[in-house]
C-alpha cells in the first residue's frame, strides 16, 4: 500500500498546472478531517466551503459543516474564513466557526497545500490548530483533505 501511495505522489509531482487563485475567482470545496485531540478520541468532520479571491493572494469565504464528536450529539457549523496564499500552492488560513451544542464556537489557524489536478480542480490538504474559548474545552490538531473546484 505504501508503494502505491508513493507512486501516485511521484506522478503528481510531474504535473505543472497553474492555480486559478486570481482576483475575482471563486473556489468551491469540500473536505473531511481526521482529528487528534488532547484527550484520546478520533472524530470525523465533513464540510463544504466557498471562497472569493479579493486579490491574487487573499481570499475570504464561508463554510458549513457537520461534526460528530465522540460521546456528543452531532452538530452543524457555520464559519467565516480568510486565506493568504504564499504562492500558487501554499496558503495560511484563519477560520471562526459557530455551532450548536456544547462546543459552540472556535477559532482555527493553520496552513495548507493545494495541488492542481487540472486547470479547475485541486486536491487540498492542511494542518489546523482549533481552539475553543470555553473553559476546560480541549484544543485539537486537525489534518484536513479535500477537493476544490475553481470557477472563473
Amino acid at each position: 500500500m505504501k508503494k502505491i501511495i508513493l507512486i501516485i505522489a511521484l506522478a503528481f509531482i510531474g504535473l505543472n498546472v497553474n492555480a486559478q487563485n486570481q482576483k475575482g475567482a471563486i473556489l468551491l470545496g469540500g473536505s473531511s478531517n481526521g482529528n487528534i485531540t488532547l484527550s484520546p478520541t478520533t472524530d470525523i468532520n465533513l464540510g463544504a466551503n466557498f471562497h472569493y479571491f479579493l486579490s491574487d493572494k487573499i481570499a475570504v469565504g464561508a463554510g458549513v459543516g457537520f461534526t460528530k464528536w465522540d460521546g456528543l450529539d452531532a452538530t452543524n457549523t457555520i464559519s467565516l474564513a480568510g486565506r493568504y496564499y504564499l504562492n500558487s500552492k501554499l496558503y495560511g488560513n484563519v477560520t471562526y466557526g459557530l455551532s450548536e451544542g456544547a462546543l459552540n464556537e472556535g477559532l482555527t489557524v493553520g496552513a495548507g497545500y493545494q495541488m492542481m489536478l487540472s486547470d479547475k480542480v485541486a486536491f487540498t490538504s492542511g494542518l489546523d490548530y482549533w481552539m475553543n474559548p470555553t473553559e476546560g474545552a480541549d484544543a485539537s490538531i486537525n489534518l484536513n483533505m479535500g477537493i476544490s473546484v475553481f470557477i472563473r
